[in-house]
């Protein structure tokens, strides 16, 4: 069952997919409408999922399940990333790499290949200000207290010690 993303009580269980590049109106609009007919029938052990998603910067998919009503499975969570993956394919995007990370600096939201962290700090296009989108938060509360977060004060902040 699907409801708004406000109404989700903090402790709601989260998850973030994150596009490799800005998504298009086109896709945004398809994304919107499929993931609201999977997240009204998503359901774990034959029981309805309290569920809400949003899409935010044209860049980020987070979905949100209220553990107090009912907890999602593994099944169930399965159920989700191969759907997800559905989406990649028909779409043409990439939702599941987590080996790249989003950094924000003023407007401007970049998405860089883990590995190439070190570099792009060297070459001074991410700064200890940069946002660090932390993707591997695990509720609600979470994603308004710590999913932004300056990166000189994310797990990130050893790369500006080298």
């Amino acid at each position: 069952m699907l409801t708004e993303f406000s109404d989700m009580p903090k402790e709601s269980k989260v998850w973030i997919f994150q596009a490799t590049a800005n998504l298009s109106k086109q896709q945004v609009s398809t994304l919107q409408s499929q993931l609201a007919t999977f997240l009204e029938t998503w359901e774990a052990h034959g029981k309805a999922l309290r569920t809400a998603c949003k899409i935010s910067s044209n860049r980020f998919i987070i979905i949100a399940a209220d553990e107090s009503y009912h907890l999602a499975s593994g099944c169930s969570i399965d159920k989700l990333i191969h759907f997800i993956k559905q989406l990649e394919n028909q779409l043409a995007i990439n939702l599941l790499d987590r080996s790249h990370i989003a950094i924000q600096n003023d407007d401007q939201l970049e998405t860089y290949p883990l590995n190439s962290l070190s570099a792009v700090i060297k070459e001074g296009k991410v700064k200890q200000q940069s946002i660090l989108f932390n993707n591997a938060i695990e509720n609600i509360k979470d994603l308004e207290t710590r999913w932004k977060q300056p990166i000189g004060a994310s797990w990130a902040s050893k790369y500006f010690n080298k």
